[in-house]
C-alpha cells in the first residue's frame, strides 16, 4: 500500500511536470513590449516601450512613482503590448483566443485599439486575487470593429501590481485556435481550482470528524493534532478558490490565510515530534509562538504588512522544516518502518515543495533560469504534496488504531482465558464450600435432634426413671409414660427421617395417632387441614417444633381439660402458618393448676420458630394458638 501510494505521488508530479511543459509549449512566439504608465487608453506606439520576454515580473520599484500611493488600488499601473501576425485564411481555423495560464490583478484588453474584454481588478469596492487560468476569446474583424485580421494584430492589456506583493507579473500568452487552447485551459483551471476545492473540502471534512474522536477521548493527542492540521489545510487552500472578496473582509481573509499557514507547518511540527517520541514541551511553545507573529503582524500593520509577512516571516518556517526533516529521517533510521519511511519521505518531497513555492512567490530569478518553462506556469506544487502528507499522517493513526484493536483482541483474548481458570477455581471452591455447608447443616440438624430427643423422650425417660426408683409408678403408670416415650419417638422419627416429605404428610401421620388415641378415651375430634403450596417451605425442624406445640397442647386437653369435643385446625398463606386447638373443657383455670410446664414449653418452641403464640378462653371453648412467619 505505501509503494503504491508513493509511486501515485511520482506520477502525479511526473503529469504536472508534463502538463507545465505541454502548456508552455503552446504558445506561439510573439514580439511583446512593456511600459510603466496609468494612461486609461491605449498608449500610442511612439511611448517608451520596452521590449520584453514573457513571463515577465516588474519589482515594485520600477513601477513606483513620486506621486503613488503603492497600497492603494490602480495607484500603479502598467501596460503590455503582444504583436503578433495572422496568416491569410486563419479563419479555417475556426474562432481564435488567447490563454494566459494567470493573471493574479485582472486588467483590460485591448484589440487594435479597442477594448473587448476585462477581468475585474481590485478597486473601492472589492479586492482580488484571480487564481484562475484566463481564456479570452479574440473577435473576429467582420463582427467586431477592430477584430483580429491577416497580417499585423496587437493586443494591449493594462493592468496593477498585485496587492499582497506588489509585484507585477504577466506569464506567457499563447494565441491560437480556441478549441486547442481549451485543453491547455481546462488542465490547468483542474490543476489551480477543482483539486483545491476537493481538497479544502475533504481537508475540512476529515478535520472536524477527527477533532470530535479527539473531543471525545482527550488522552489521544495525536488526533487531536492531525483533525487541526487538516482543517488548517483545507482553510488554507482556499486561497485558490476564494478570489474576490470587499474590502473590508479581504484584509480579514488574509489574516486567516497567513495563520492557516503558519498553523500547519507548526502542527505539522508537534505531529512529527510526537510521533518519534520527541515530547519537547518549550519547543511545542515557541513554534506556537512563532506562528502567532505573522497574524499578529498583519493585524498591527494593515495590509502594506502583508509583503513583509509572505516574505520574510514564511521563510522562518524553513527552520521548523529543517527540524521535522532531521526528526523524521533520525525516527526513520532508528526503526525503518514502513510508516517511518513513507512519513520521512513524504515530509522531504513536501518541504522541498515548499521551498520551490516560496521561491516561486518571491520570483528567485535562478529558478527562472534553471526551469524556464516550468517557472513560466506558476504552478504551485505544494498543495499536492501537503495531501501526501495527510494521507501519511492518516494512515499512521488508521494502523495505531488497528493495533490498538490489536491490543484489544489479544486483550481480550487473555482475559477470556484468565476468566474461564478463575471460574474453574471459583467453581471448585464453590464445590467446597458447598460440601462444608451440607457438613454444617449436618451438623446442626444433628444438635436439633439431640435437643430434641434430650427435651421430649430424654426427659420423659428420666422422669420416668426417677419415679420407678422412688417406686411411686405402679404398672399401669409405667405402661402409660412407655407409650408417652413411644409417642414422641415416633413423632421425631416422622419429622426428621424423610426430607423428601412435605409438612402436609408429616402432619396426616401425626393426625392419625391422635385421632386414635383421642377416640379410645371417648373425645371427639375435628381436623381442618387449608395447608396450600407455601407449607412445602417450611423445614424438617421446624415441623417437629409445629407438631410439638400441636402435641402439648393436645396432651393437655386429654390430660386436664375432661373436654368432650377438640378440634384442630392448621392452614398456611404465602406469609404465614396458623395452628389452632380448641377444646370444650372446663377452661384455663384448671389447665394452668400446677407448675404449667406444658404451657412454658409451648410458648418456648413457638419463639424458636420466629412466631407467635396465644392462650385464651371465651364462649366457654379454650383455644390454643401458634402463628409462625414463612
Amino acid at each position: 500500500m505505501l509503494q503504491t501510494r508513493m509511486r501515485k505521488l511520482l506520477m502525479g508530479i511526473c503529469l504536472l511536470w508534463l502538463a507545465s511543459n505541454f502548456c508552455a509549449a503552446a504558445a506561439p512566439t510573439q514580439k511583446v513590449s512593456h511600459l510603466v504608465s496609468d494612461s486609461v487608453s491605449v498608449p500610442s506606439d511612439s511611448a517608451n516601450w520596452l521590449e520584453v520576454t514573457l513571463p515577465h515580473a516588474a519589482l515594485p520599484q520600477a513601477l513606483v512613482r513620486a506621486d503613488a500611493n503603492p497600497t492603494a488600488p490602480n495607484s500603479l499601473a502598467a501596460w503590455y503590448r503582444l504583436e503578433f501576425m495572422l496568416p491569410s485564411g486563419f479563419e479555417a481555423e475556426g474562432a481564435w483566443g488567447l490563454f494566459l495560464p494567470y493573471l493574479y490583478s485582472g486588467g483590460s484588453f485591448y484589440l487594435n485599439g479597442q477594448q473587448f474584454f476585462a477581468v475585474p481588478e481590485s478597486d473601492e469596492k472589492s479586492r482580488v486575487k484571480w487564481e484562475r487560468p484566463q481564456l479570452v476569446s479574440l473577435p473576429q474583424g467582420s463582427i467586431f470593429t477592430s477584430g483580429i485580421a491577416a497580417g499585423r494584430n496587437v493586443i494591449h492589456v493594462r493592468m496593477s501590481p498585485q496587492l499582497t506583493t506588489l509585484r507585477l507579473r504577466f506569464p506567457a500568452a499563447s494565441i491560437g485556435p480556441a478549441q486547442t487552447l481549451q485543453g491547455e485551459y481546462e488542465k490547468r483551471l483542474f490543476l489551480v481550482r477543482t483539486v483545491a476545492q476537493v481538497t479544502s473540502s475533504a481537508c475540512v471534512i476529515t478535520g472536524l470528524f477527527v477533532l470530535f474522536i479527539w473531543w471525545r477521548r482527550r488522552n489521544e493527542v495525536l488526533y487531536g493534532i492531525f483533525g487541526l492540521t487538516a482543517v488548517l489545510w483545507g482553510i488554507r487552500t482556499l486561497t485558490f478558490v476564494i478570489e474576490q472578496l470587499p474590502p473590508e473582509q479581504w484584509q480579514l481573509w488574509r489574516v486567516i490565510y497567513q495563520s492557516a499557514t503558519g498553523g500547519f507547518v507548526v502542527c505539522m511540527a508537534l505531529f512529527v515530534l510526537r510521533t518519534a517520541g520527541a515530547l519537547w514541551p518549550k519547543c511545542e511553545r515557541f513554534l506556537v509562538g512563532y506562528a502567532l507573529v505573522g497574524p499578529v503582524v498583519m493585524l498591527l500593520g494593515g495590509a502594506a504588512s502583508e509583503a513583509w509577512v509572505s516574505t520574510v516571516w514564511t521563510a522562518g518556517f524553513f527552520g521548523v522544516a529543517l527540524l521535522i526533516v532531521t526528526t523524521v529521517c533520525r525516527s526513520a533510521w532508528r526503526r525503518p518502518t514502513g510508516t517511518n519511511l513513507a512519513l520521512m519521505f513524504s515530509v522531504g518531497v513536501s518541504v522541498f515543495c515548499a521551498a520551490h513555492d516560496y521561491f516561486l512567490l518571491v520570483g528567485a530569478s535562478w529558478l527562472s533560469a534553471l526551469a524556464p518553462q516550468w517557472a513560466a506556469q506558476r504552478i504551485f506544487v505544494l498543495q499536492f504534496a501537503a495531501n501526501a502528507v495527510l494521507l501519511v499522517m492518516a494512515g499512521i493513526l488508521v494502523n495505531r488504531f488497528l493495533g490498538a484493536l490489536r491490543e484489544l483482541e489479544v486483550m481480550n483474548h487473555t482475559l477470556d482465558l484468565r476468566v474461564t481458570e478463575r471460574e474453574a477455581v471459583i467453581e471448585q471452591n464453590y464445590q467446597r464450600l458447598v460440601a462444608l455447608e451440607g457438613q454444617r447443616k449436618v451438623a446442626e440438624e444433628r444438635q436439633r435432634i439431640m435437643q430434641d430427643m434430650h427435651d421430649g423422650l430424654g426427659a420423659q425417660l428420666f422422669s420416668s426413671l426417677s419415679r420407678v426408683e422412688r417406686a411411686e409408678l405402679s404398672q399401669a403408670d409405667m405402661t402409660q409414660a412407655l407409650r408417652a416415650c413411644i409417642v414422641e419417638m415416633r413423632l421425631a422419627i416422622d419429622s426428621l427421617s424423610n426430607a423428601d416429605e412435605d409438612f402436609e404428610a408429616i402432619y396426616g401421620n401425626f393426625r392419625f395417632r391422635w385421632e386414635q388415641q383421642l377416640k379410645a378415651v371417648g373425645i371427639e375430634s375435628t381436623w381442618h387441614n387449608q395447608l396450600d403450596a407455601s407449607a412445602s417451605k417450611i423445614a424438617p425442624h421446624q415441623g417437629l417444633q409445629i407438631l410439638r406445640i400441636a402435641q402439648e397442647a393436645l396432651a393437655n386437653v386429654l390430660k386436664h381439660a375432661n373436654a368432650n369435643h377438640v378440634c384442630v385446625s392448621v392452614g398456611s398463606t404465602a406469609r404465614e402458618l396458623r395452628l389452632e386447638v380448641a377444646d370444650n373443657g372446663r377452661g384455663l383455670q384448671q389447665m394452668t393448676g400446677g407448675r404449667g410446664r406444658g404451657l412454658a414449653n409451648m410458648r418456648s418452641r413457638a419463639s424458636r420458630l420466629g412466631g407467635s403464640w396465644s392462650l385464651t378462653q371465651s364462649d366457654g371453648r379454650t383455644r390454643v394458638m401458634l402463628t409462625m412467619p414463612l
